[in-house]
């Protein structure tokens, strides 16, 4: 598959220059105490309506496909990461190179590009400003948050959707000012890339002074001892 390039960006340093950055362009205000304050637009949350999976070699079999997990051709979404990499190609744009995920053996480390400066300092504050990670490769996630998608064209739902395409290690992100889809999304990658190395156990154990479980959730290496193994005596 042929590359595709990215908009051209800028790399800021500081959160204080993103903040100074989105007020001059109008994304948001300062309140009172010295807090950006911003507005979504008409989508105030995340629409799982709109989120879709690549369905190709590596996701066809691994993917729980439905209402939650809708699968995307290979072609619409090189023809989309494209027309949103030219929609931002004579914009200003903003980037980072950040990380999720805290062991440095399952860190996941990501290039943020996105068209307001408000949104990669949104990234900058969840994400890890230190990439240490071995072993996982870089992904890219690409946010043209005012280009709108065509549902005909585009072969998704709405003038929105978020993309994620696991074998080329990309997210696009179109038409919603929401920036909770970037962190929801590598939450997704993680959840799908780190299962396959760790198993999960969970229990419940009851709490007699209320008559209430409270729920243990541990996770290990596959193939490992869990790293915790409760006895008998402990229910």
């Amino acid at each position: 598959m042929q590359a595709m390039a990215l908009a051209t960006a800028t790399n800021t340093s500081t959160n204080d220059e993103l903040i100074q950055t989105a007020i001059t362009l109008n994304e948001g205000v300062l309140t009172t105490n010295g807090a950006l304050c911003v507005t979504t637009g008409p989508r105030t949350g995340r629409s799982p309506n709109d989120r879709f999976i690549v369905d190709d070699s590596v996701t066809h079999t691994t993917i729980d496909w439905g209402k939650v997990n809708k699968p995307i051709s290979v072609e619409k979404f090189n023809a989309l990461w494209q027309r949103a990499n030219d929609y931002l190609a004579n914009k200003q744009t903003f980037s980072d190179y950040l990380a999720v995920g805290a062991d440095s053996h399952y860190q996941v480390p990501v290039n943020v590009t996105t068209e307001f400066a408000w949104h990669l300092l949104f990234c900058r504050n969840l994400f890890l400003r230190e990439v240490t990670a071995t072993e996982q490769k870089p992904w890219t996630i690409l946010n043209a948050a005012n280009f709108k998608t065509s549902p005909e064209r585009d072969g998704v739902n709405s003038d929105a959707t978020v993309i994620i395409n696991f074998t080329d290690h990309k997210i696009l992100v179109c038409g919603t000012q929401y920036a909770g889809e970037m962190k929801k999304a590598m939450f997704s990658v993680l959840n799908y890339m780190v299962t396959k190395k760790m198993s999960c156990r969970c229990i419940a154990r009851p709490m007699w002074a209320k008559m209430e479980k409270l729920l243990y959730f541990s996770a290990y290496q596959a193939q490992e001892k869990p790293r915790y193994q409760p006895t008998q005596s402990g229910f």
